[in-house]
This record gives structure tokens, sequence and C-alpha cells, in this order.
């Protein structure tokens, strides 16, 4: 059974309405354009991803593809949002994943799904856009691997985001 973890309204409303940074590993601070803080911003909201989640037919098409998929692999999680498809990669049995979330709000969210399903010691969640984080991504993947290169064998993202239209992606 998947834990999802409680986070108030206000604790996410305080780390996110008007931020216009996000916190990589370690402190780093990266600034964000208007544009990646609007987008970003959009997808720190619990309600957000309660509404994906919420979608039966999406959620187990991902978690059977990654159950397909992912046992015994390096996954990296690009954009994990509440950490529930780093979550099943773990569940179902990959070696290491590495999560990686812009917003401030739903890495914190990430790391608590990650820790309340007790898989801190194989699942790692970085704050930052993947581009602004991709030392620490590195790093982590090469401890995956025994010190060789930082590679992957699955990379789990939804770049499409969920509904299509909601994100603006046709003219």
């Amino acid at each position: 059974l998947l834990h999802l973890a409680s986070v108030s309204p206000r604790a996410f409303s305080e780390q996110m309405h008007g931020q216009k940074r996000s916190r990589g590993p370690e402190g780093v601070v990266a600034a964000l354009s208007d544009a990646d803080a609007a987008y970003f911003g959009a997808y720190g909201q619990l309600a957000t991803h309660r509404m994906m989640l919420q979608d039966a037919t999406r959620t187990q098409a991902f978690k059977a593809a990654i159950f397909a998929i992912c046992p015994g692999k390096v996954v990296l999680d690009v954009g994990c949002g509440s950490g529930v498809l780093a979550v099943f990669a773990a569940q179902a049995g990959a070696r290491r994943v590495v999560a990686v979330e812009a917003s401030a709000a739903m890495a914190a969210c990430a790391r608590a799904v990650v820790e309340g399903n007790g898989l801190a010691e194989r699942v790692s969640v970085l704050c930052g856009r993947v581009e602004d984080v991709a030392e620490a991504v590195d790093s982590l993947l090469r401890q995956a691997n025994g010190g060789a290169a930082a590679l992957v064998d699955v990379i789990v993202s939804e770049w499409m985001g969920y509904m299509l239209v909601c994100e603006n992606m046709f003219p």
C-alpha cells in the first residue's frame, strides 16, 4: 500500500506563493525565469497532484509499466511531483531511483512519501530543474553504478502532464 504524506495546505502556500527560486541539493538556489516560476508553481499545488493520483486508469497504467520494466534497474524520475512513480519503481525492485522535482513544496512532499514508505535507502529526491542539479544526479548515479559511468536504465517522466491541454501545448 502506498503511503502518501499529510501536508498542510498552509505549508504548501507558504513555500510556493510568490517564490521564484528553486532550492537544489545542499541549499543551492537557482533563479527561475517568470515562465518557469509560473509553470513549476502550478505543479507545486497539492490539488494538481491529487487530481492526477485520483485518475485510477492513469495511475494503474504507470504502475503496471513501471513494475514490468524497472526491477533491478537504475531509474531516473524527472519531474517526480508527489513521488508516486519513484515509489512504484522502488516497490517494483529498482536497484536505485533518483527523483528530481523543481517545485520545492512537491520535492518536500515526495521526500515525505518516500520516507513514509520506508524507501529512503533506495530513492533520493533532489530539488531543482534537472539541468540545475545535473552534478548531484550524476554523483548519485555513479554511486548506484559502483563508481562507473553515471548511466540510467530507465527514465520515468510524465512530460506531457495530465490532460495534455492543461499545459497549453497546442496553439
